[in-house]
């Protein structure tokens, strides 16, 4: 809501609408659902957006985002407590004081602490068949 307060649905169905300030031909959306059955507005410890960055802290969660259209899209979420972290589109990850670069320029990766050790994963984001058909017929009917 406009003042801050969390609104309560009672059928659990999640609404959001959003939309520009003004005229861009880019635009960038970011929302925090939670999906649980309560919630504790208190857990919200501050959000700002500074140079186009979204940086939100939520209990234990930090969230942060990429908003500018003139940016590079980026997604990094960080849980202080299990020291899990997660980073869409980024070039690095850091885990305690290991760093894990990656194999793709881009990639979803997680880090996790597994037997007390920092375990990296990363998938190479692509499109599902069935879009990447899509494109292919898109571009052969439209050249150009």
């Amino acid at each position: 809501m406009k003042d801050g307060s969390l609104k309560s649905y009672e059928d659990n169905q999640y609404h959001f609408k959003a939309s520009n300030m003004e005229k861009t031909s880019q635009m960038r959306f970011f929302a925090v659902i939670q999906v649980g059955q309560e919630v504790n507005d208190t857990e919200l410890l501050g959000g700002v957006i500074t140079n186009g960055i979204a940086e939100i802290k939520i209990g234990n969660w930090r969230i942060s985002a990429n908003l500018a259209a003139g940016m590079d899209p980026g997604l990094q979420i960080h849980n202080e407590a299990t020291e899990m972290v997660f980073s869409s589109h980024g070039n690095t990850l850091r885990l305690r004081n290991e760093t894990f670069n990656g194999t793709y320029s881009g990639s979803t990766r997680l880090g996790i602490i597994k037997n007390n050790n920092p375990l990296f994963l990363e998938v190479k984001d692509e499109f599902p068949y069935e879009m990447q058909s899509r494109f292919n017929y898109f571009r052969k009917s439209h050249p150009n």
